[in-house]
């Protein structure tokens, strides 16, 4: 390697302290440029000019007096630190004698289901696994109880650390995987953050839907965790389909559709599949008659996940469908992750709020 410093020597220093980069740690962790200035400040008679500081700080004139004029704690430390040096050098600027401080932030008793409670809770989890910060400080930052983050953090764990129940190899549900040292390309870890929207009509989705859903579960909450708890237990990993698995044991598939229902979504909007080939099919008709399906309901009849499945002939999924989004490439895939986003997330806060 060279002898001169890179800015690998700032990734290297990064790593070894288990950063996800220089940002972390030069912000939080290394404090020795502005004490070697206020050092240098101290010894040196020539003290930088107005201009000088406006050009470090990349700020204008009347901002930087404006800091001044406030607080000069808020002027950041490699800039001033010392009043009396401020002073000496700015005789024309008024210091406040005292400032008012922010009034602190009072913990929450109960948690607000508000429609931002989605993205706050993703934002807490994300903070706290992906940059390290205390969990009770992000949990005063949101505005939640710090027990109930405790049980989000630990339901939010719990649904990643899930395996697929067929050969136990991969996760049952989508989360963030991130690569915190850049040298090992294929050692990723799983953060406790369902993969949230990314395209326009499915972040339109999200908010739509979480409107919803935040009003749903506070109205009707225990219809809210049994659709939640039979999701995170019956999802599959590689497909949008919700399976139920026997007509003679319909309540489950009928709290999904009631639950759809009150989110907005129409029996109309559902894509429905059945695994039995046969062309009179008994448990489809079983199936009808438990969901008060018409007779001329469309369910589609596709082959079964595994050829040597008898089981499957008895099962039904259900998918909510919704407008197909331009971006993608198939129209096959119409069901958005903002729905498989927030069904994920409102198992983790309604862990916090039962």
């Amino acid at each position: 390697g060279r002898a001169d410093p890179t800015r690998r020597h700032t990734y290297a220093v990064a790593s070894l302290l288990g950063h996800s980069g220089p940002d972390i740690s030069l912000e939080h962790y290394i404090h020795v440029c502005d004490l070697l200035f206020m050092l240098w400040r101290d010894q040196d008679a020539s003290a930088p000019a107005i201009k000088s500081l406006k050009i470090e700080a990349s700020i204008s004139k009347s901002t930087f007096y404006r800091w001044l004029a406030n607080d000069p704690s808020h002027v950041p430390a490699r800039l001033a630190r010392k009043q009396p040096w401020l002073r000496e050098k700015f005789p024309k600027i008024r210091i406040r004698e005292s400032v008012e401080p922010a009034p602190p932030r009072i913990p929450q008793k109960s948690v607000k289901l508000e429609p931002a409670i989605f993205q706050n809770v993703w934002r807490l989890l994300h903070e706290h696994s992906f940059h390290g910060r205390p969990l009770e400080e992000l949990a005063l930052e949101i505005g939640i109880p710090m027990d109930a983050a405790k049980k989000m953090l630990e339901r939010a764990n719990e649904i990643s650390d899930r395996r697929v129940l067929r050969g136990k190899k991969g996760f049952q549900h989508r989360m963030l995987e991130v690569n915190f040292d850049r040298r090992q390309k294929d050692e990723r870890k799983r953060l406790p953050c369902p993969e949230a929207p990314r395209t326009e009509a499915d972040k339109a989705i999200a908010d739509t839907l979480g409107k919803q859903l935040s009003v749903l579960m506070v109205q009707q909450p225990d219809l809210c965790q049994s659709v939640f708890d039979y999701y995170i237990e019956n999802a599959w990993s590689d497909r949008t389909h919700l399976p139920f698995k026997d007509p003679e044991e319909p309540a489950a598939a009928r709290n999904f559709i009631q639950f759809l229902a009150s989110l907005g979504i129409k029996k109309s909007s559902l894509d429905m599949l059945s695994y039995d080939p046969d062309e009179r099919s008994r448990n489809l008709s079983a199936w009808r008659k438990a969901l008060d399906l018409p007779r001329g309901y469309p369910i589609r009849k596709i082959a079964t996940p595994s050829k040597t499945s008898i089981k499957a002939r008895k099962w039904l999924a259900i998918k909510p469908v919704f407008d197909a989004d331009p971006a993608r490439s198939s129209s096959e895939e119409m069901t958005s992750i903002a729905f498989r986003y927030l069904m994920v997330m409102g198992a983790i806060i309604s862990a916090g709020i039962s």
